[in-house]
């Protein structure tokens, strides 16, 4: 008997009268110490699969019209919630694909990991905090007993992932259920994480459940595979013959979907669009009563970079080292110091009125769809609530039009335009956070992350995208990024930080070519050559 029977399970979802089928009759098992890995693309049905094994779908939107799923010989379908509580976070582990969602903004890693052993384990403060900390150094998060007291805005997104992980490890599960575990970390942690969850598998005899549109780390930790398209587990079995001898054409789609091509062609003497100078930005760590600071977190520190119109600026680091808050600063989303231009403007000399006319040029799309989209809106409100503080002279028609062809240009149907963020997957909703940004046309766009939470071959299309809208339009682009394929396939220019510092700088041809810091070399080894990181991972 199988840890896990899966058989001919049915979910359907119910908004507003209108019900579809997110899940057809899909089957399979899991043994203990497996790891069985299922991919496809968006909206396919991957994590609705995995949501449905812990009954974590929204009720009463969500029901299962037919199938069952047996967890070491105990029927979870329509189990009493006292059972289901027995299972969830103790026997069955899950990290979810948004982190930022799924922690708490109001508790602290301590109390957010503790409350998992407090419920299943009953331990006390002191046991419970050096479990933590085991937990925390587990997953590699550097300075493990500071990061106790950090809230998740603390956090940068590969930080945050890995206090996901290490939630869900608490309790030792016989199944870990990872959606997407390393979508949010660079390609140096990624192979730790993975080195990691491998070990654990062969100690506790965990099995994996591993969902992933990422097909390298598929092809080297899973035992079997599932494809599943638009619902339906349309191939299963073993990795080597799935990947060398697939049999459906989805699954032959799949493997050959990757960001291919080079970047558009830009003029080297095109003015500079935005620049900076010894740029910084320090946060305090404040302690005691008074909350005064006792040092600096120095996560952007003197940054020297430029932009040209049409060009695209990569910059790439491990998780922490300052690239998502120089994109923020650039734009003067946090306070800084240093001097900031755009188009000739002195940004720090500008007003708030002044300022808010330049915003429309200079837009940005977060790494975390998800927390990025209201959920009281519909998809036409959020596409659209930048052209009412920017375009208060187009008709509300107009304004329609605009927001369907934002919605268009980025592969979503403009029917789509009533629908609500939860009712898309994670790469839907990034292509919807990614039409908010187009919608009004600007000129330079700080793109965080923008293809993480996305299979290969949307990743494919959102890249082809970004390169036609810039050679339309002479986009500027500071694209931030772990996955050094797409930088390669969109940079003309790439920085290297590292601790909030530049540690190189240059065309990316050369960066990725001839690399001359340790550090570069590291992250070129890991994106395009995993299997190298994962050799260096176990020597240390």
């Amino acid at each position: 008997m199988s840890l896990l029977e899966v058989r001919d399970l049915a979910v359907r979802f119910t908004v507003e009268g209108r019900a579809f089928d997110a899940v057809k009759g899909a089957t399979f098992d899991l043994d203990r110490g497996e790891t069985l890995a299922v991919v496809g693309e968006s909206g396919s049905g991957k994590s609705v699969t995995a949501l449905s094994i812990l009954q974590l779908l929204p009720y009463p939107a969500a029901s299962h019209p037919g199938g069952s799923i047996r967890f070491d010989g105990q029927e979870l379908m329509g189990a009493p919630e006292r059972t289901l509580r027995a299972v969830r976070g103790n026997r069955i582990g899950m990290v979810f694909q948004e982190p930022m969602t799924s922690l708490n903004p109001l508790h602290t890693v301590e109390r957010q990991i503790g409350e998992v052993l407090l419920l299943h384990r009953g331990l006390g403060r002191a046991a419970a905090r050096a479990r933590i900390l085991e937990l925390l150094r587990l997953v590699r998060l550097d300075n493990a007993e500071a990061r106790l007291g950090a809230y998740p805005h603390q956090l940068s997104g590969g930080q945050r992932q890995r206090v996901m992980i290490a939630m869900a490890l608490a309790n030792e599960p016989n199944i870990l259920i990872a959606d997407e575990p390393t979508t949010a970390l660079d390609v140096t942690i990624q192979a730790q994480i993975l080195k990691l969850l491998r070990d654990l598998q062969r100690r506790l005899g965990m099995a994996l459940l591993l969902i992933s549109h990422d097909l390298t780390i598929v092809r080297k930790v899973a035992d079997r595979v599932l494809v599943m398209q638009g619902g339906t587990i349309v191939e299963q079995g073993p990795v080597a013959d799935v990947f060398e001898g697939p049999r459906h054409n989805y699954t032959r789609h799949l493997l050959d979907a990757e960001p291919k091509g080079r970047p558009v062609p830009a003029d080297a003497t095109a003015p500079a669009l935005m620049t900076c100078q010894a740029l910084k930005v320090h946060f305090p760590i404040r302690r005691g009563v008074f909350g005064r600071p006792s040092g600096w977190i120095k996560a952007v520190d003197g940054v020297s970079v430029a932009v040209r119109d049409g060009q695209t600026l990569g910059v790439v680091g491990e998780s922490g080292s300052g690239k998502t808050t120089l994109g923020l600063a650039l734009l003067r989303l946090v306070p800084s110091q240093g001097a900031i231009t755009f188009a000739g403007h002195d940004l720090r000399a500008q007003g708030a009125r002044d300022l808010r006319a330049l915003r429309r040029s200079m837009q940005i799309v977060f790494q975390d769809p998800f927390s990025a989209l209201s959920p009281r809106l519909s998809v036409g409100e959020i596409v659209g609530e930048g052209l009412a503080v920017h375009r208060r002279n187009a008709t509300a028609a107009e304004r329609r039009r605009m927001v369907e062809r934002a919605l268009a240009e980025v592969g979503l149907e403009t029917a789509m335009r009533d629908r609500y963020p939860h009712e898309f997957s994670g790469g839907q909703r990034q292509r919807i956070a990614i039409a908010r940004a187009l919608v009004l046309e600007p000129r330079f766009l700080v793109l965080d992350e923008p293809t993480s939470a996305l299979d290969m071959s949307v990743q494919a299309q959102i890249v082809d995208l970004l390169r036609d809208l810039q050679q339309r339009h002479r986009l500027a682009y500071l694209f931030i990024s772990h996955d050094l394929r797409v930088v390669h396939a969109l940079a003309h220019d790439v920085i290297v930080l590292k601790d909030g510092v530049v540690v190189e700088h240059g065309p990316a041809e050369r960066v990725f070519d001839r690399p001359e810091t340790d550090y570069t070399r590291a992250l070129m080894a890991a994106a395009f050559a995993i299997e190298a990181v994962e050799t260096a991972a176990v020597r240390q």
